[in-house]
């Protein structure tokens, strides 16, 4: 991971901790600060960062982690099968699955970046 990617990382993280314990509502504040922040950063970046936030395993890191990807077109753009089924990975909970599949598994799939014979019913 990039420094720049890790220093992200770092302060989504220390913005949950201070800002998004709690409600939805709270969790999509730091989300929206951090599209805003990104939107002008290069795909990459972006994407190294989504993977390392829904890595980490906690609901709300995954909701950023998801909506950040969504709201970057170009970083979005970049999806594959693989990376989709990857960013699946470790999903166990409904709040997390219903997330992935509106948000990134079902637009990539729309959007022509999956093939139908990559989507598992």
């Amino acid at each position: 991971m990039t420094t720049a990617a890790t220093r992200v990382l770092a302060d989504i993280r220390s913005d949950l901790r201070c800002q998004g314990a709690g409600p939805v509502g709270a969790v999509r504040l730091v989300r929206r600060k951090w599209s805003k922040a990104l939107k002008e950063q290069p795909a990459g970046l972006v994407m190294e960062v989504v993977v390392a936030l829904a890595a980490g395993g906690t609901w709300p890191e995954r909701l950023v982690a998801f909506e950040l990807l969504e709201s970057h077109r170009a970083a979005f753009a970049t999806l594959t099968a693989a990376r989709v089924t990857a960013l699946a990975e470790g999903l166990a909970d409904w709040a997390s699955v219903d997330l992935f599949g509106v948000t990134i598994a079902g637009q990539a799939w729309r959007d022509g970046l999956m093939q139908d014979a990559a989507v598992h019913a």
